[in-house]
């Protein structure tokens, strides 16, 4: 079903990185609505790190309404550790709620998409391997909710 301005309402899915990829996991697991999938670029998943407030650990909070997820970060962040997304990995797995996961092995903390156009002309913030996460993205997206025009 198409809302106003060609939103289909069972397409919906939502992004965060980093703290906002903590919120992304909070809609996903405490909502009252729920977004249909997640995207979560590097999250903070877990309390106790540091961050202007304390937060809670949405990995506890995941349940069989959690939307499908795609997870991606990198081995050497240092600022959001890969326990993070192992942790809710483990947490959807055991829920049983279908997600895909890449973790790279290089990559800072907050690459974005990791490409020149991004980089604020910073070398250290591209990377030609964690870029793909953009488009296993789409692919992802693709298999869950079937081909989509781009409007």
């Amino acid at each position: 079903m198409r809302l106003n301005g060609g939103v289909n309402k069972d397409k919906i899915a939502v992004a965060g990185f980093s703290a906002g990829g903590h919120l992304a996991a909070a809609l996903g697991t405490m909502g009252a609505i729920r977004p249909n999938a997640l995207i979560l670029g590097y999250p903070c998943i877990l309390s106790g790190i540091s961050l202007a407030f304390s937060i809670p650990s949405v990995d506890n909070e995941v349940d069989d309404q959690t939307p499908p997820t795609f997870l991606f970060t990198s081995f050497e962040d240092a600022r959001v550790p890969v326990k993070h997304s192992l942790r809710f990995m483990e947490a959807l797995h055991q829920n049983n709620i279908p997600f895909e996961s890449h973790i790279f092995q290089s990559g800072r903390h907050g690459l974005s998409l990791a490409k020149p156009l991004t980089s604020s002309g910073m070398k250290q913030l591209i990377d030609s391997d964690f870029s793909k996460w953009f488009d296993l993205t789409v692919s992802w997206l693709h298999r869950l909710f079937g081909e989509f025009p781009a409007e």
